[in-house]
């Protein structure tokens, strides 16, 4: 099914916003150009931003021809000051997508206070993008950290909501919309 780039489709699958958009970036930005333009601004880190170049490279890729057979995630490692933070900053100035970055250490399970994945998902900026986008979880390895309430492991039941998100199955929001989870790379930091 070919849709327009900015016709909406009323059925339930929908194409990637717009591809003409992520075909023109692509053109225009090279994996190594793509490259040097994140060591403009992060440095010292040359072997892990060119994996992490040709990574997201490979998910605009994807995107541009609506194939989302394979997942591009991957963790970003790294002392306080590193530059982990800088690198997801940088990643907004520079792509043609929705680039969210989120502390991970505020991620709560469904129905208490916190954000949950959902909202997070349901976010205007990826509702535009028809749910494509980066999601950079910052602070990631706080959520791993066991944190104990009087129903059990809290942390647990988010880390699992938030393993969900990656493994490309569908979460379900507050209001009962299906959101496929297969169209996001999922960028954790820690």
């Amino acid at each position: 099914m070919v849709i327009d780039d900015m016709q909406q489709d009323n059925s339930e699958m929908k194409t990637v916003y717009p591809p003409r958009v992520l075909r023109e970036w692509l053109e225009c930005n090279s994996i190594s150009g793509f490259y040097e333009n994140l060591k403009r601004k992060v440095w010292g880190q040359d072997e892990e931003l060119k994996k992490a170049a040709i990574m997201i490279y490979g998910f605009i890729t994807a995107m541009a021809n609506n194939a989302f057979d394979r997942k591009f995630h991957f963790m970003i490692e790294g002392a306080s000051g590193c530059g982990k933070s800088t690198f997801a900053y940088r990643l907004q100035e520079l792509l043609p997508i929705p680039v969210l970055v989120l502390d991970s250490s505020t991620i709560t399970p469904s129905g208490y206070k916190g954000t949950n994945i959902a909202e997070i998902l349901a976010s205007e900026e990826l509702e535009k993008f028809w749910g494509c986008g980066i999601l950079v979880a910052d602070e990631l390895d706080k959520l791993m950290q066991p944190t104990h309430s009087s129903e059990g492991n809290f942390h647990q039941e988010a880390l699992h909501n938030f393993l969900k998100l990656m493994d490309g199955g569908v979460l379900t929001l507050k209001d009962g919309t299906v959101f496929p989870c297969n169209k996001l790379l999922v960028i954790g930091m820690g």
